[in-house]
């Protein structure tokens, strides 16, 4: 086993910590949906291995479309939620000759307005509500496997929606009085 993939992979799980992020109470209520890409670069080797957030997010948005999502590009409304696609990305090139692979992690996040009841001012800040992601390794450059994870946490985040969104679904955290 190589080092470097043993040392970053070790890394990748200090540093991202388990997931899920949230409850299905916050996507209560969530009436649009607007795909977003993550301010980072995922860097040139996961370009290299011909990954780019604007393909990951064409990427969710087609699966979400797929799924019966309503999806909106650029809107204010109250009732929205930023679907934000995120990917890290690591080639691994062993120095003994071994097969080249790689290390990435990739998620999403649902980015919502929320208020503090515990501030005076009940002015509304932008945080993380829902986040589901995964470690994925292996031989190659993984486009393809990158791409399947992604799918599959966009089924997770559809049927999270659906079963916070159901008829009669009751709340899990009810807000406190």
């Amino acid at each position: 086993m190589n080092i470097a993939f043993a040392i970053l992979t070790a890394i990748a799980l200090t540093v991202w910590g388990p997931a899920p992020l949230g409850s299905l109470d916050s996507l209560r209520g969530i009436e649009w949906v607007s795909v977003i890409l993550d301010d980072e670069d995922p860097g040139i080797e996961a370009k290299e291995a011909g990954l780019t957030l604007d393909l990951l997010r064409a990427d969710v948005t087609a699966k979400l479309r797929a799924g019966g999502m309503k999806l909106e590009e650029g809107s204010a409304s109250p009732q929205l939620g930023l679907l934000v696609a995120h990917l890290e990305y690591k080639a691994i090139r062993p120095s003994g000759g071994g097969p080249p692979g790689f290390v990435a992690y990739v998620c999403l996040r649902v980015k919502q307005d929320v208020q503090l009841l515990s501030r005076a001012e009940p002015a509304p800040m932008l945080a993380s509500t829902w986040e589901h992601g995964t470690l994925i390794t292996g031989n190659g450059p993984g486009k393809e496997e990158v791409r399947k994870a992604l799918a599959a946490l966009a089924d997770k985040f559809l049927a999270d929606y659906r079963a916070a969104n159901s008829e009669g679904a009751p709340l899990r955290n009810p807000p406190k009085p």
